[in-house]
């Protein structure tokens, strides 16, 4: 098996990661590795590795709300976790902002962190506009076999 959760959860969003990993791994099974990241400060989520090259990842950073999605025109994130993935090297990133309804997504850029931001809760946010995000998870999927360069390989 090729599918690595958290073990140990420590909140709400362990769960919903580990929840997240397994829906992927559903579609992605017969050519990648899905892997939750165990540290609870790690800058992104979930890890996806070609099967035949661990070299070849994509990295997932998991915005999960339990409500349905109301028709906002952009998406937070903060901007200390935008810095840290251009820092870590952590490329390419997928942004995703999961609702119980409805599913969005978008390659992180280094621009976002000169995006708009402002301050919610005491941390700097960062807007990314709805209108240049996909949305739904089969988009998804394919969007993460097209980063891999696995979209038209033979299982």
């Amino acid at each position: 098996m090729s599918l690595s959760l958290k073990t140990i959860n420590v909140s709400i969003t362990d769960n919903q990661e580990n929840q997240f990993a397994v829906e992927l791994f559903k579609h992605l099974k017969k050519k990648c590795k899905v892997s939750v990241e165990k540290d609870y400060y790690s800058t992104i989520d979930i890890t996806i590795t070609d099967r035949k090259d661990v070299t070849n990842k994509v990295y997932l950073e998991l915005k999960s709300r339990k409500d349905n999605f109301k028709n906002f025109p952009t998406f937070i994130i903060g901007h200390s976790k935008m810095e840290n993935i251009y820092k870590k090297n952590l490329l390419p990133t997928i942004l995703i902002w999961k609702f119980s309804n409805c599913l969005y997504f978008c390659d992180y850029q280094q621009d976002f962190c000169k995006l708009r931001t402002k301050k919610i809760q005491d941390g700097l946010v960062v807007e990314i506009q709805k209108s240049i995000c996909s949305e739904g998870v089969e988009s998804l999927v394919k969007h993460i076999l097209n980063l891999l360069n696995l979209e038209n390989s033979k299982d």
